[in-house]
């Protein structure tokens, strides 16, 4: 303790400069952390970016030039219009199933309906898809196949995109919008909106979002068709707007 206070005393501003030594020390110390978590981020990045171009060259949406640039092929021209649903899923399928040729515009409206994300009390919820349209629950079983793979691919490569694939694909909704598209005046919307929408107890202001949702899609895919130059498939694209946002969108009754 002398000798403290010797050094105190020699010394006026000891105290001071200890203070300023211990506060130079945390701030390095705090460099030193922020220069870790920085190499970490870009380590992290890097790796991330190179593994989802390894996916994309692996199922042909890429190809990796010599100098390391990459070209987008077909199918990755289709996948980059596409935002509201998964984009190498859906640009797989669709050349696969030759640009939905055998697809009619309310088949188009069931298989979007799967990601309208709409949410059913746990006893209403279809878990196991059956429908009397045989060809398009095959498409849609096939549709979540190519969900679960792309899941075990995300795995595989310890990838994070951010994409969902638990309840990616919802069966709820898919008859219920081709029955809904089946309405023809104000009287049967009215009728359905009342009956079949609020006995799934599903909100009109859901219901309608979910509908936008599938109009929205179709808007995506519209501008593959576009591009490609897919005039059959654009014009069944281009009917599903008024399919499904008439009375429903067209009038106050989001507060029937």
């Amino acid at each position: 303790e002398k000798e403290i206070r010797r050094l105190e005393d020699e010394y006026k501003h000891v105290k001071d400069d200890a203070v300023k030594l211990n506060n130079l020390l945390t701030m390095k110390d705090t460099v030193n952390d922020l220069r870790h978590d920085m190499q970490y981020t870009e380590t992290y990045i890097k790796q991330q970016t190179e593994s989802v171009c390894d996916i994309m060259c692996e199922n042909g949406f890429i190809i990796r030039n010599p100098d390391d640039t990459f070209t987008l092929t077909m199918r990755g021209k289709v996948a980059s219009n596409i935002a509201e649903i998964h984009p190498l899923i859906l640009s797989d399928l669709m050349i696969k199933w030759q640009y939905f040729e055998d697809f009619d515009t309310i088949q188009l409206i069931g298989l979007f309906s799967c990601f309208t994300d709409i949410k059913v009390h746990d006893d209403m919820k279809i878990h196991s898809l059956t429908m009397e349209d045989t060809y398009l629950e095959g498409k849609i079983k096939s549709m979540q196949n190519h969900y679960d793979r792309y899941s075990d691919i995300e795995d595989d490569y310890k990838i994070t995109t951010g994409i969902k694939y638990t309840d990616a694909v919802i069966y709820d909704m898919v008859e219920f919008s081709m029955q809904w598209c089946e309405c023809n005046d104000e009287t049967q919307c009215k009728s359905f909106i009342q009956n079949n929408v609020y006995n799934k107890s599903i909100s009109v202001g859901d219901f309608t979002k979910a509908m936008l949702k599938i109009v929205t899609i179709s808007k995506e895919f519209i501008n593959v068709c576009e591009q490609l130059n897919l005039i059959e498939l654009q014009h069944k694209l281009s009917k599903i707007e008024d399919m499904v946002l008439k009375y429903i969108t067209t009038s106050q009754s989001l507060y029937v």
